[in-house]
């Protein structure tokens, strides 16, 4: 964004909407679309306020990801099964 250009800010942002819907973070991903159409359309005046969403929405889907990661972690625990509470 700071060089001004705008066709590689646009690719940015299409990989990285790309992804984000991948792994299911679709407000990141329509963010992302956004940012894609402004850099085809070289709309630099309305980068600033996606930008600011965009920060958003990618710290909402990391702490997601944090979270599910720690999920994952602690069903991983001996004991922390599906059956752990079941009488043996």
């Amino acid at each position: 964004i700071a060089d001004g250009d705008a066709a590689r800010m646009g690719a940015v942002a299409h990989k990285l909407k790309s992804s984000s819907r991948a792994v299911g973070a679709l407000q990141l991903g329509e963010i992302c679309a956004t940012l894609e159409e402004f850099g085809k359309s070289g709309a630099f005046a309305a980068i600033p306020v996606c930008m600011a969403r965009l920060t958003a929405a990618m710290a909402e889907a990391q702490a997601h990801i944090l979270d599910h990661r720690g999920q994952i972690g602690r069903s991983m625990q001996p004991g922390a099964g599906p059956n752990a509470d079941a009488d043996h």
